[in-house]
């Protein structure tokens, strides 16, 4: 889609993709810290703080995992009005597969993970290095030693290299000189765009008709007296009555966890308008 003087407007700004790759990142400190003032208070559950990193990702994966198949973007992408399309070797742009998805959601919520891994474990082995050389240790030449080593060695080469990477993406980006805002992006050919008027409404009859189908479904699915004999005709067989039962919790769980996802980007909203007003509560201002 072409504006005045042949500029492209579904062309995001540099501001829109920085905000939308870091609202994920913003999370995390606040989940880490209530999950730290949990251990503080409750030392039985000290084990899910120290997974903290792993209990975030992973509900990052399954958020953004929905939202790719839904809204054919991340979590922190369609809360700034943003998709994600895929680029053909001809030049031509088409929605995100199921492959895709995957790879984007890889790209999001995996590399992410794997970079924190990465500096966690680099700055244990550094310590572990220098505990050795203030205590006077000598290096007993093992396999595990010379891995230490030479990891501490390298690894600030390597995030050098990739932020670098990113760094020059993001210059590129802002000259217009290429689509791809990230190197991964690059990598697996996707370009982050607007959502446009028509995006909105298309999206909007697609819930339409699954509402509708849905309904259907039920209708036909459950008859009047459905409960009843479905009940019934599982008493006579204990284990059909109690597998009746865990497709409808399965049912039921699933719904609830596509209504939290769906609304998340809500949540959000609420999380930010309560910080910034306890905030102002305990300013020393408000406090005079």
């Amino acid at each position: 889609m072409m504006g005045y003087g042949g500029a492209d407007m579904s062309r995001p700004s540099f501001f829109e993709v920085a905000a939308a790759d870091r609202l994920t990142q913003g999370l995390r400190p606040a989940l880490q810290h209530i999950l730290s003032t949990m251990a503080n208070q409750f030392p039985q559950l000290s084990f899910v703080a120290q997974r903290g990193d792993e209990l975030f990702y992973t509900m990052c994966f399954l958020l953004d995992r929905r939202y790719f198949k839904t809204h054919g973007a991340s979590f922190a992408e369609n809360f700034y009005c943003l998709k994600r399309v895929k680029i053909l070797p001809d030049g031509t742009e088409t929605s995100l597969g199921a492959r895709d998805q995957l790879l984007a959601v890889l790209c999001v919520a995996g590399v992410p993970y794997l970079r924190t891994r990465l500096e966690a474990y680099y700055l244990e082995m550094r310590q572990d290095l220098r505990d050795m050389q203030a205590l006077g240790v000598s290096d007993d030449g093992s396999l595990i030693s010379l891995f230490k080593r030479g990891y501490v060695a390298v690894y600030p080469y390597m995030a050098f290299a990739y932020e670098g990477l990113e760094y020059l993406h993001a210059v590129r980006y802002v000259m217009g000189a290429t689509l791809h805002f990230s190197p991964l992006t690059h990598l697996i050919n996707q370009r982050v765009v607007r959502v446009t008027m028509k995006d909105i409404i298309q999206k909007r009859l697609e819930e339409k008709k699954r509402a509708q189908s849905a309904l259907m479904v039920a209708d036909q699915a459950i008859p009047s007296s459905s409960m009843e004999s479905a009940w019934e005709a599982g008493s006579r067989n204990g284990t059909s009555r109690w597998v009746w039962i865990f497709k409808r919790l399965v049912a039921i769980i699933s719904r609830l966890g596509g209504l939290v996802a769906d609304n998340a980007k809500w949540a959000v909203y609420i999380g930010v308008f309560l910080i910034r007003f306890l905030q102002w509560w305990y300013s020393p201002e408000n406090e005079q």
